[in-house]
């Protein structure tokens, strides 16, 4: 996640396509669930379905280009900026308080990484299909952005 790539940009982004999950929502959500199985069931679709690639040039991939990617190939594939911009659209589809956070993990350097967070039960959890669960972040800063 590049210093040119801001957190309000990818905000508006997840906002914009929340609207355009709700098939991939219902067909993922199947038979309903309770909030934190949502919430997992989403993480588990997307690790499932995304395939992690590094990005030279930073390129910020919005809803529709994932799911057609989706569509076409079977899968999506992107960045962390591009996971965390799609599953805040889902966490927002449905309805839950989602906020994306940037960390910093060197001093000094940029916000290198970016995940969804959603709030479950009072507490903000880590949503983020690029690490394995249960990834502990060593930060040296933090920027958030709420997107619903």
């Amino acid at each position: 996640m590049g210093t040119s790539i801001t957190l309000e940009t990818m905000a508006s982004l997840a906002r914009a396509g929340s609207h355009d999950v709700t098939p991939l929502v219902a067909s993922v959500l199947s038979g309903g669930c309770t909030v934190s199985d949502c919430v997992f069931a989403i993480d588990s679709f997307l690790r499932r379905h995304f395939i992690y690639r590094e990005e030279r040039d930073e390129v910020l991939r919005d809803v529709p280009f994932m799911l057609n990617d989706l569509s076409m190939l079977g899968h999506m594939e992107g960045d962390c900026d591009d996971m965390t911009i799609l599953g805040s659209a889902l966490l927002c589809n449905i309805g839950l308080p989602t906020r994306m956070t940037a960390i910093q993990s060197a001093i000094p350097g940029e916000y290198d990484h970016v995940y969804t967070e959603t709030r479950v039960n009072g507490t903000w959890i880590p949503m983020d299909p690029t690490v394995p669960y249960g990834m502990t972040y060593t930060t040296f800063g933090t920027m958030s952005e709420v997107v619903c």
